[in-house]
């Protein structure tokens, strides 16, 4: 999106957007990141209703939580990502349990996982294939 300032009115405010005009056509880089993704088979009648009018039952993300500004604004205003800040936890207990808390001004989310095995270079290849399509 490009406002009316042209080339500076990439984002807001005009004379000193957070990210140069040339980074919406580059690739984003994340480091030091730590990512909990879970995967669900759900009933589609049991979100219908959660839905936004118009979008059928498919891949839908309403949110994404992150724990920055930097990491929020590049998700909104470069990606039109759905992103809001919170404050997730990572930890793994000692039995090698993984919890994972989401809170914002009270705990929106628990997960506890036990990892049986990691995923290898060539399965994050095969699983980035089949998000991208």
């Amino acid at each position: 999106m490009v406002l009316k300032g042209g080339e500076k009115g990439f984002g807001i405010p005009l004379n000193a957007p957070l990210y140069p005009s040339s980074t919406a056509t580059t690739r984003i880089n994340y480091s030091r990141v730590r990512v909990a993704l879970v995967l669900a088979n759900v009933d589609p009648k049991s979100v219908d209703p959660l839905l936004p009018e118009g979008v059928e039952f498919a891949y839908y993300i309403p949110y994404i939580y992150v724990t920055n500004d930097a990491g929020m604004a590049a998700g909104r205003e470069l990606a039109g990502a759905p992103k809001k800040l919170g404050d997730i936890k990572l930890v793994i207990n000692d039995y090698g349990l993984v919890i994972g808390t989401l809170d914002r001004g009270g705990e929106l989310m628990r997960v506890e996982v036990a990892i049986s095995n990691r995923l290898g270079l060539e399965q994050l290849d095969t699983f980035k294939a089949l998000m991208l399509g």
